[in-house]
């Protein structure tokens, strides 16, 4: 189906993700960077511009957005169309995806005490940036950026390696996030568990699927378990 084939492309997932980055950089403005995402590098660095280069440049990018779309449409592809369905398909995995984790951890006898805390202390708002902004910039970082290197390098060394490549890539880039957690939390062996399979469930995703069903799934469960839930 076109629909499948057209939301793998990176180009089209990029302008996908807009309102991702729409809803966490005005969320930031709005209730404060203590909801700025581990992982974004970039805003990190837009801090130091100071309020009007801040801004600036975040308007920069959402017209890069705006004639991503407008260059795709003139292609013969209207990512508009696509927005609802990724909405619905990421809904899906992401309602699905703590059960099944839970389900195999239960199986292998992986399950354990949960750390409580964490963001579901905050606003309501600002537990929906923290959302938006985890599944655009953890994605970006682990999946399309760490599984994406590693997949090239192993290549690079062993070119007939495209299996081992990919596994490797999906393992190494799942501990990782994982392990990025603890930075801001005490370590426990149930939320390291879970989130390296929540890493390969997001990686398995982002090969399949594309960067932008595997960014709204990973925003929509986070809003699932500290909004919905929380």
């Amino acid at each position: 189906m076109e629909y499948f084939e057209k939301t793998r492309l990176l180009g089209v997932s990029l302008v996908m993700v807009a309102p991702l980055l729409v809803v966490y950089e005005v969320g930031l403005l709005v209730v404060g960077f203590s909801a700025l995402n581990g992982a974004d590098f970039i805003t990190q660095q837009l801090l130091q511009l100071g309020g009007l280069g801040f801004l600036a440049v975040n308007v920069a990018i959402m017209l890069a957005f705006a004639g991503g779309l407008y260059w795709l449409r003139k292609e013969g592809t209207d990512a508009s169309a696509y927005f609802v369905p990724v909405f619905l398909e990421s809904g899906v995995y992401a309602v699905v995806m703590g059960s099944l984790i839970l389900k195999f951890m239960e199986g292998v006898h992986l399950l354990g005490p949960v750390l409580a805390g964490g963001p579901a202390s905050e606003g309501l708002f600002t537990r929906v940036v923290i959302s938006a902004g985890a599944g655009l910039h953890e994605e970006l970082v682990f999946r399309a950026g760490l599984m994406g290197a590693i997949v090239w390098g192993i290549r690079k060394l062993k070119p007939d390696a495209e299996l081992l490549s990919v596994v490797a890539a999906l393992l190494a880039s799942s501990v990782a996030f994982s392990l990025a957690h603890f930075t801001a939390e005490p370590f426990g062996w149930f939320p390291f568990w879970f989130r390296t399979f929540a890493g390969i469930f997001f990686g398995v995703l982002y090969a399949v699927r594309g960067f932008a069903v595997a960014a709204y799934t990973h925003a929509f469960y986070d809003i699932y378990v500290l909004v919905i839930r929380g």
